[in-house]
């Protein structure tokens, strides 16, 4: 599959916007959106650009085994962790990590325990905790009630990220080498209904069937034949 280009979209605003935002004054931060609006390959783009930024992903499994994700997170940060739960707690907090700021993408996927001890790491090493999910994630840490509401007085910053701008569709076809007003327009169709995974997934396929050409409107159409939710986003699109 073609490799697709990272492009500034607003989603990557907002999120590097937060991120900085809260290493700047020292605060966790959450970043919501919903599946396809661009959160990971924005995060991706931060951590290669900043060698102080960590990003890890927590799986299901790792999200319900506390010492599970300790040695991930370990073997993240560059820290040998072995033993108990509390060993390794004790090695992690050693470390002075001010100057860094862990990413932990998935977050929904965190139990409330793993929430409480991630976020000793940074009331012990000084690190900044971004968590970054769905709309899950967001009623863990926007709440004055209940179980979570020690965790939503510690992560302060919150960003609840919009859909797709029609600009932002733009911008990465015009990366993938699209041309013609019919075809940008095509493309934000599949935007407008499938966000950024959506659109990258199309320009991926299409750019696989021409080649190294210019992708123009019957070749986004033939992309998305095989596919019925981009097919009939094209027929929505044709109907409007």
């Amino acid at each position: 599959m073609t490799e697709a280009p990272f492009v500034e979209t607003s989603v990557s605003r907002d999120i590097f916007n937060t991120i900085n935002n809260a290493r700047a004054f020292k605060k966790c931060a959450a970043i919501i959106g919903r599946p396809g609006v661009g959160k990971t390959r924005s995060l991706q783009a931060y951590s290669r650009e900043d060698c102080s930024a960590r990003l890890m992903t927590v799986t299901a499994v790792t999200g319900n085994a506390l010492r599970d994700l300790l040695l991930e997170l370990c073997d993240v940060l560059g820290i040998y962790g072995s033993g108990s739960i509390a060993s390794i707690q004790r090695r992690m907090f050693d470390y002075d990590l001010s100057q860094r700021v862990l990413i932990i993408d998935e977050a929904q996927n965190l139990k409330l325990q793993a929430y409480r001890e991630v976020l000793h790491l940074f009331d012990f090493t000084g690190m900044i905790i971004v968590f970054c999910g769905n709309d899950q994630v967001l009623r863990r840490v926007n709440t004055d009630k209940g179980a979570f509401a020690q965790i939503s007085r510690r992560v302060p910053i919150h960003i609840e990220l919009d859909a797709m701008l029609d600009e932002d569709a733009d911008k990465i076809s015009s990366a993938f080498g699209v041309e013609g007003m019919d075809a940008f327009k095509l493309m934000r169709s599949i935007g407008a209904a499938y966000e950024t995974d959506g659109v990258v997934s199309v320009l991926q396929f299409a750019r696989r069937l021409v080649g190294t050409r210019t992708i123009r409107a019957a070749d986004i159409r033939a992309a998305c034949e095989p596919i019925p939710r981009f097919r009939l986003a094209l027929g929505r699109h044709a109907a409007a």
